[in-house]
């Protein structure tokens, strides 16, 4: 990765409550569908100094850069060669961060000028809390529910009892949860290092399920913040992604689970991916089961 923008080390900047966060923002290709110059003016309209903001590259080829240094030129740039997932990069920001907070943000998460304070105020109420996470809404329906209130099934699945309601039925009630989509997570830098950071032998599908996990069991709490919500203007994910979520499916509980877990559950794994392969077939993509 080489440094393609250069700012002084940030401690803090801005007022309260940008004070003592960095912000990562990890993107490929993010002009499509102008996700990245949406997600940086959102930080812009929210108060977030621009110089406390590092940008992540993953190897686009769309001219993120460029446009970038244009229109944001105090936003630092770190530029990653290959396309090999978005996990090399959030942890260099974790292992970078000299502030008491990161924002990790995909680029494709549009934040609300009330989403920080929310927040904020959500982490610094217990120092046992190592990531907040919003309540995220879809970015074409943006008063619906996309994640919140997730948990982790022991079959390596989210349980996502919110998806497709509103988010005026949520509410604004803080929530202990069990696992948080890497959409915008708050996040204390040493619970990351602790957990042992995100594992980047996934490329994408349950690397956030993962992390989250074992921050979980490393001993820190994970609070979703009722009153904090961020856009996802995310795109439907492709059938070429059919592989990795079914190879990830087996990767996560063999490499977190306890082995005296994994013989009582393999049986119902392997109902449970057999039935992925029965919907693979009727879906004519039985060559990635």
């Amino acid at each position: 990765m080489t440094s393609t923008a250069h700012h002084s080390d940030i401690q803090g900047g801005g007022g309260e409550p940008w004070r003592g966060v960095t912000v990562a923002v990890c993107s490929y290709n993010g002009l499509t569908n102008d996700k990245l110059p949406r997600t940086l003016r959102a930080l812009r309209d929210a108060g977030c100094p621009e110089e406390t903001i590092t940008l992540y590259d993953i190897a686009s080829t769309d001219g993120s850069i460029p446009f970038v240094q244009r229109d944001f030129p105090r936003v630092r740039i770190e530029r990653q060669a290959e396309n090999v997932g978005p996990s090399p990069s959030r942890n260099r920001a974790i292992t970078g961060c000299t502030t008491p907070y990161l924002l990790l943000l995909d680029s494709d998460a549009q934040l609300r000028p009330d989403t920080l304070p929310a927040m904020r105020r959500a982490i610094e109420s217990d120092p046992g809390i190592g990531i907040v996470s919003p309540v995220c809404l879809y970015g074409d329906r943006p008063q619906v529910v996309q994640y919140s209130g997730l948990n982790l099934h022991f079959l390596a699945e989210a349980i996502n009892p919110w998806l497709d309601r509103l988010g005026a039925e949520r509410g604004d009630a803080d929530l202990d949860v069990g696992c948080a989509p890497c959409v915008a997570l708050l996040l204390r830098p040493e619970a990351a290092v602790r957990a042992g950071l995100f594992d980047v032998r996934y490329f994408v599908c349950k690397e956030d399920g993962d992390f989250t996990h074992r921050v979980r069991v490393a001993g820190y709490r994970i609070v979703e913040a009722g009153g904090a919500r961020v856009i996802h203007s995310c795109t439907p994910r492709g059938t070429n992604m059919f592989r990795r979520q079914l190879c990830n499916g087996w990767h996560l509980p063999f490499k977190c689970y306890q082995k005296r877990t994994l013989v009582l559950i393999l049986p119902m794994l392997w109902v449970h991916h057999l039935l992925q392969g029965l919907f693979l077939l009727k879906k004519g993509q039985i060559g990635a089961w």
